[in-house]
Parts: C-alpha cells; structure tokens; sequence
C-alpha cells in the first residue's frame, strides 16, 4: 500500500519534492493536511535548524513539538 501511496497521492509527492528542493515549512504544511504529523514535525526540526535567530529557532522546534 505504501508504495503505491507513494506513485499516485499527488500532495505526498508534492511534499517530498518540497522537503528536496529545502522548502521545509512549505512541506510541512503539506505533511500536516495529509495527516502525517511525524513528517510534519520532521521538517518543522529542519525549520529550526536551519534558523538564524533564537526565535526563529525556537518558533519552529515549538511548532515540531506540537506535531510529536
């Protein structure tokens, strides 16, 4: 099922080529309709990381954690 998930949910590639390309709150958002928190959350993680203030940092981790 979760290959064929994969070929044919049109949001799922989206989201993936998204998170690819390094837009990673934009996949997020994606991740999220479908459902798929822990993804959501994965790329909210990348968010924060890739931050360059403290803020922006802990605004993205804060919205990770409400995903986990």
């Amino acid at each position: 099922m979760s290959f064929f998930r994969t070929i044919f949910d049109s949001t799922l590639r989206k989201a993936r080529s998204l998170e690819a390309s390094g837009e990673h709150r934009a996949a997020a958002k994606l991740y999220a309709e479908r459902g798929d928190k822990v993804d959501a959350g994965r790329c909210l993680v990348h968010v924060g990381d890739k931050a360059t203030t403290l803020e922006g940092r802990l605004d993205a981790w804060h919205d990770a954690l409400n995903f986990f």
